[in-house]
């Protein structure tokens, strides 16, 4: 297992092109030796059997990265090169003539041909090689550039070759790729890549311009789920003939605005790590009633908000109801239980042996007024069931402390921890952890002056706009500026309104939108 501490060599722009188009890699590691097949096939153990949290680092260091991602990544790369190869070499081609200024229409109907699964092939590779470093920023495109050679249809010449000129920076490398992705790929897929603003290095970047440095960025939405059953925010037969222009750093297409945000909670990251959701209980509060036409009452608008209404690829089913309710029930107990023994900051020591229930009955008064205003059934824990679980964890506690002190236990049968009894408590809520895990990085959960609920970028504040752009699978969250163009913040979730709906509604309010 020493071998699966995080190390350096793994997370490399480079490697990833070397151990992908080599025909055999012998890793070499002090005086030992293993075979990257080997690496790999450890690392897909570990993730099947649920055992990277065990050897990898801590969530607050590796930001939920788990041990084995990179080799992983490797491996996904290599079979995807595998699968764009074969369908490339059976599909038609055709060559665009290129122009500086482009004007791009997408049709609905037009068929798939090989440079366009090519270009897919290539936006994929980047968003896999994310994670990976680079010392010089440009390779973190011209290190890919080898690995997408072979995907090349025949006769296609390559769209972009490594130029390290004093007059190629990175900002116009980035800038370059993006604007050959948005012209050569439907739907502004690429849109969707761009990381939270909080994160970006390079501040002389486009908006619309991902920034390729940054390794943590999370799951794209558009990639949440399966092809089956992707989001469908404007449907590209609902609005054909979708246009937008790119001229440098300028970004024009078609848009209209839905919402304005009115609020926004906690960094989804920073209520995991606490365990405090009181902000979401907040939010539930403000959220339009009835929710359209859903039946769904603000519990539940807000467990499928924080996740996306997504799990495995697919449309949450309506069994994580009761999942999230044991979710946020351990996590409001976890919160309000406290130690038994509590130094303050003068020094003097609190004993908690007996649990105040009346306090933490006071201090769930607020889930509390949720279910009294609520008309029906609400999908959120009763302050009953959160005090039956506070009382669990206290007990937990309780035997934990006095087993520290005890001599009289078996030092080889010892008694479960505290951490180890609340570990298996949690297993009742293990799909939501799983479900929460691509929507919780550099997310925040937000309502909107309607009363909807919706989970954005982590930057985004009260006054920015939530628009539709035409054609764009998913909405975005834009930041007006003085001149009357946007700032792109980045892809959003609103619930209710991710397949069609959205379209429905502003269809006769498209405008142009300039973001830059």
């Amino acid at each position: 297992m020493s071998f699966c501490q995080r190390r350096r060599w793994f997370s490399r722009i480079w490697i990833v092109q070397e151990v992908a188009l080599a025909r055999d890699v012998i890793v070499f590691c002090g005086e030992s030796t293993i075979p990257c097949y080997n690496v790999d096939t450890l690392s897909r153990l570990l993730r099947v059997l649920g055992w990277q949290p065990i050897v990898g680092l801590s969530a607050a260091k590796a930001f939920g990265r788990a041990i084995g991602d990179e080799t992983i990544r490797i491996s996904v790369i290599v079979d995807r090169l595998k699968v764009t190869v074969d369908r490339g070499s059976a599909a038609p081609h055709t060559q665009p003539e290129p122009s500086a200024t482009r004007s791009i229409s997408q049709s609905p109907h037009q068929e798939t041909s090989a440079e366009t699964n090519f270009y897919s092939s290539l936006q994929a590779l980047l968003l896999d090689t994310r994670p990976y470093s680079a010392t010089d920023s440009r390779d973190k495109i011209f290190g890919v550039l080898g690995i997408a050679q072979k995907a090349l249809p025949p006769e296609m010449a390559m769209p972009l070759r490594p130029d390290y000129s004093l007059k190629s920076t990175a900002e116009s490398v980035f800038t370059s790729i993006v604007t050959l992705l948005l012209e050569k790929l439907p739907r502004l897929s690429n849109l969707s890549h761009v990381e939270d603003k909080g994160s970006r290095r390079f501040a002389g970047l486009p908006s619309w311009v991902p920034d390729y440095t940054n390794t943590l960025t999370p799951v794209p939405l558009t990639s949440i789920r399966g092809e089956t059953y992707a989001f469908n925010c404007c449907p590209d037969d609902y609005m054909p003939d979708a246009q937008h222009t790119i001229a440098g750093s300028s970004l024009r297409l078609n848009g209209a605005l839905f919402d304005r945000v009115s609020e926004v909670g906690v960094p989804m990251w920073e209520i995991i790590k606490s365990s405090d959701i009181s902000s979401c209980l907040k939010l539930c509060e403000g959220i339009k009633q009835p929710y359209l036409d859903t039946n769904q009452d603000a519990g539940e608008v807000l467990w499928r908000t924080m996740i996306a209404n997504s799990h495995n690829s697919e449309p949450a089913g309506d069994t994580m109801s009761a999942v999230f309710s044991m979710w946020a029930r351990n996590r409001l107990a976890a919160k309000l239980t406290p130690e038994i023994m509590v130094r303050d900051e003068t020094g003097a020591i609190t004993s908690n042996v007996r649990l105040n229930e009346a306090l933490i009955r006071s201090q769930l008064s607020g889930l509390q007024a949720l279910h009294n205003t609520s008309t029906g059934k609400l999908s959120l824990p009763a302050v009953d069931e959160v005090l039956a679980s506070a009382r669990q964890m206290h007990h937990f506690k309780l035997q934990d402390f006095v087993s520290q002190g005890n001599n009289v236990l078996d030092p080889n049968d010892p008694f479960p921890t505290a951490a180890e009894q609340l570990n298996r408590v949690e297993r009742d809520a293990a799909a939501f952890h799983t479900a929460l895990s691509p929507t919780i990085p550099f997310r925040r959960l937000y309502l909107t002056e309607k009363g909807y609920l919706g989970l954005g970028p982590q930057s985004m504040m009260v006054g920015d706009q939530v628009s539709m752009l035409q054609a764009a699978r998913v909405p975005f969250v834009l930041r007006g500026n003085a001149d009357g163009s946007f700032e792109l913040m980045g892809e959003t979730y609103v619930h209710g309104f991710m397949d069609g709906r959205m379209a429905e509604e502003l269809k006769d309010k498209i405008d142009q939108v300039h973001i830059c």
